[in-house]
């Protein structure tokens, strides 16, 4: 759940955000979409491997930072910062396409309704939280159901930079329940396991039905 609640809503808002950005009047608006989406173009075992290296304690990164005169980071093999970072990389992966959903969502709003609330002296922001998000409600339920469900399977990451480490801290349910199975053999103890995931992925999607859901 934590790791749910870490990367979940830094998926939907700069997703959301995004989307408003680049359906708004701007030079390369094209060209900019392509550089958003190109990371979920990516296969996942590759976008892990690519942060992997540049995360390392002798990476990339960890050099910027030593050249700035900041401290080296773990990242993902601190056992403080490894989920949080394995949040931002699943974070970074599916920005881009939920994105794309949004601004199908985006372009379905009238323009006249805008156009109405920009003569009314609404400001970006007033316009975007007072008529956009209201009328962008299905596809936000859409965005924010599919990809709560998608971060519950998250797995290649994990296994790829940390196997469920360190000390246990990436050591999500969707891991331990497929290492469960293939590591230990422990078909029964995996199925118990897959039952509490889906009861929390259940009681989750409710929770957010209950909040964005349609209103008589």
């Amino acid at each position: 759940m934590w790791f749910v609640v870490l990367a979940s809503p830094v998926i939907v808002v700069g997703s959301l955000f995004l989307a408003w950005l680049y359906t708004r009047t701007m030079p390369m608006r094209g060209f900019w979409r392509t550089v958003a989406f190109l990371p979920s173009a990516i296969p996942s075992l590759g976008l892990t491997v690519m942060w992997g290296v540049a995360l390392k304690p002798t990476g990339v990164l960890n050099n910027v930072l030593e050249a700035l005169g900041l401290p080296a980071q773990g990242f993902y093999s601190s056992t403080a910062q490894a989920l949080p970072t394995i949040a931002l990389i699943t974070a970074w992966g599916g920005v881009g396409y939920w994105m794309v959903f949004l601004i199908a969502g985006l372009l379905d709003i009238p323009r006249e309704v805008l156009e109405a609330a920009r003569m009314d002296g609404a400001s970006p922001w007033r316009e975007f939280f007072s008529v956009v998000v209201p009328l962008l409600r299905r596809p936000l339920l859409f965005v924010l159901v599919a990809n709560t469900v998608w971060v519950f399977q998250i797995y290649a990451p994990i296994q790829v930079l940390t196997n469920g480490g360190p000390s246990g801290a990436t050591s999500t349910l969707m891991f331990d329940t497929v290492r469960t199975a293939t590591v230990y053999s422990n078909q029964q103890q995996a199925m118990a396991q897959m039952v509490v995931l889906l009861v929390l992925l259940g009681a989750t999607v409710a929770a957010q039905f209950a909040l964005l859901g349609e209103r008589e």
